[in-house]
This record gives C-alpha cells, sequence and structure tokens, in this order.
C-alpha cells in the first residue's frame, strides 16, 4: 500500500512537472512563431539544429553501445572456459 501512495505521489509531480514545462515551451514556440516574419525563424533554426544534434549523438550512442554489448556477448558464450579448466588452473581443486 506505502507503494502505492509512493508511485501516485511520483506520478501527480511528473504530470505538474510536464504541465509547468510544456507550458514555458508552448509561451516560447507561440512567441517565436508570433516574429517569424521579423526573424523568429533564427531561433527556431537554432533549436531545430540542437535537437538534430541530440538525437543523432543519442541514436549513434545507443546504436553502438547496443551493437558492441551484442558483439561482445555472442563472442564469449562459446569461449567461456568450464569450472574445470577454473579449478585447475587456480588449484582449488
Amino acid at each position: 500500500m506505502f507503494a502505492c501512495v509512493m508511485v501516485t505521489a511520483s506520478l501527480h509531480f511528473i504530470t505538474l512537472f510536464v504541465l509547468v514545462f510544456g507550458s514555458f515551451v508552448l509561451l516560447y514556440f507561440s512567441s517565436v512563431l508570433y516574429k517569424f516574419d521579423k526573424g523568429g525563424y533564427l531561433p527556431l533554426s537554432f533549436a531545430g539544429g540542437l535537437f538534430f544534434v541530440m538525437y543523432s549523438s543519442w541514436c549513434w550512442a545507443s546504436l553502438h553501445r547496443t551493437d558492441s554489448w551484442n558483439s561482445s556477448y555472442i563472442f564469449s558464450l562459446p569461449h567461456q572456459p568450464s569450472s574445470h579448466t577454473l579449478c585447475i588452473s587456480f588449484c582449488l581443486c
């Protein structure tokens, strides 16, 4: 029961954060669109460029992290030493 109360409380805080943060983002976005013909496209293009760089670096990092983990796991699976070999090499038998 205590865990349900904590999850509910955290969901309330998450919802509040999203609403507050989202309202600031929408306010900024509407002000940029209002001034679009007077040069408001510059902050919009900078934000789009930053979004593209951050998203592409995240995709690249997650792709390479998954690929390297998977290939090392597949390589090490058939190359694991047996427990008998480990006992002999460390003189534990």
